[in-house]
């Protein structure tokens, strides 16, 4: 196959795969808020030795030779904001390699460690959150860790997964 035809595959693989990127955006930007500060998935701030890096969260490859491009978001669903409006919601929002081809070690960071009137980590509840919108409490399936065996502080809950997805750490146990 020459070259411009390569070239033409892969612009239209491109144009086709843009959109996947982009997991947890609304679908209509201009149709947002423009109040609401639109968070876009960002990638690891660093990847090193199969350590990916965001401000909010970060990923342990158990096999740092393996390859992994992951973006993370921390845009809001206004629905599940607004249904429950005596929560304090945080998104963590996982797209790129759904399934990984080693297991990892996640760790959501603790959103609260800046409030005054910070809730304590065991009240806090983590939701798995599918892509029709339901919720899934997951709590029981992290741990939280204040500091790592190297002494370092983490102030987050950890779990190990085959697959990333998409959580919500809620300040308080969502009742249906």
């Amino acid at each position: 196959m020459g070259k411009v035809k390569w070239a033409g595959l892969v612009a239209l693989l491109l144009l086709f795969a843009l959109p996947l990127c982009v997991y947890g955006l609304p679908s209509d930007l201009e149709e947002a808020s423009s109040s609401q500060e639109l968070a876009e998935p960002q990638e690891p701030r660093s990847n090193t030795n199969g350590l990916l890096r965001w401000d909010e969260a970060t990923l342990l490859l158990t096999d740092p030779e393996v390859n992994c491009e992951a973006f993370l978001s921390t845009q809001a669903a206004e629905d599940l904001v607004d249904c429950y409006p005596q929560a304090d919601l945080h998104f963590r929002i996982f797209s790129g390699d759904r399934g990984l081809d080693c297991r990892a070690v996640l760790t959501l960071y603790n959103p609260c460690l800046e409030e005054s009137q910070m809730p304590l980590p065991e009240d806090c509840r983590i939701y798995s959150l599918s892509k029709e919108g339901e919720l899934l409490d997951v709590t029981s399936l992290f741990t939280y860790v204040e500091k790592d065996e190297d002494g370092n502080q983490i102030d987050g809950w950890r779990t190990k997964v085959w697959t990333l997805g998409s959580y919500v750490i809620s300040d308080c146990p969502l009742e249906d």
